[in-house]
């Protein structure tokens, strides 16, 4: 293992073309006949470094636009880092824009088999945990109805549910509770603080003040894509809230 950690990230960057729009297709051939497009390049993140240990439950705070989300991408491997590294150790599991992979048109029991297909979990793995799941996410009743008819607080229990079934070392979450209840948003605090996930490293983007107290370990603190802080909850906190006044 790199270091003996479970992330690792070292002067990581990344930025984003934004191309100049055309008039037309044809417009612009006649103006450039095949030339490049004009781009400005967006800086979204910007010398960004951190090291978590096994076990270790980061939030990545920060107003929105700070570049939470490209983060949390890039350490799920969903974007390339523009420069700098990141050494990831071990098998990672992303619930990011918790929509994606579900089927409107289809019901809540098969979306479940769906969703889990997507994420790589065999069907005999899920049959095995269905019932708990279901339990778990307390929609027994929306089982055969289809999903467009759910509320999102209700699609996020589904898409949640699907956590019992993930064996990854490091779990990544976006937002994913921030339409819940109170009731299922505890519900799942003392389900990922259970001994058997001990071991895995999760990493979420959040808003939520009493979520980074009682939950996280340390905090990464975004301002416009530069890291203003990085260190354990208890000080980096009191900055992210005068960042918030």
């Amino acid at each position: 293992m790199h270091n003996m950690t479970a992330i690792t990230v070292h002067n990581l960057s990344k930025s984003f073309r934004r191309y100049e729009k055309a008039e037309s297709f044809i417009t612009f051939l006649k103006k450039h006949w095949f030339r490049s497009l004009p781009f400005d390049t967006i800086q979204v993140l910007d010398d960004i470094s951190f090291t978590l240990e096994p076990g270790s439950r980061l939030g990545v705070v920060g107003h929105n636009g700070s570049g939470k989300s490209t983060l949390l991408k890039i350490i799920a491997r969903l974007y390339k880092e523009t420069s700098g590294t990141i050494h990831i150790n071990g098998t990672v599991a992303s619930f990011l824009q918790l929509g994606i992979g579900l089927e409107r048109d289809l019901n809540v029991l098969d979306n479940i088999y769906l969703f889990g297909a997507i994420m790589g979990i065999t069907r005999k793995r899920i049959e095995q945990h269905i019932d708990s799941v279901i339990a778990f996410a307390e929609i027994e009743p929306y089982l055969y109805i289809p999903l467009r008819n759910l509320s999102e607080g209700n699609k996020q229990r589904l898409a949640f549910s699907i956590v019992h079934f993930v064996d990854a070392d490091i779990v990544i979450l976006d937002e994913m509770l921030s339409a819940s209840d109170i009731h299922f948003r505890n519900k799942c605090y003392q389900f990922l603080s259970q001994p058997f996930y001990a071991s895995k490293t999760l990493v979420l983007a959040t808003h939520n003040i009493s979520l980074m107290e009682r939950f996280c370990t340390h905090l990464l603190l975004l301002d416009h894509g530069h890291q203003k802080a990085f260190g354990p909850t208890a000080e980096v906190l009191p900055l992210y809230l005068k960042s918030c006044e």
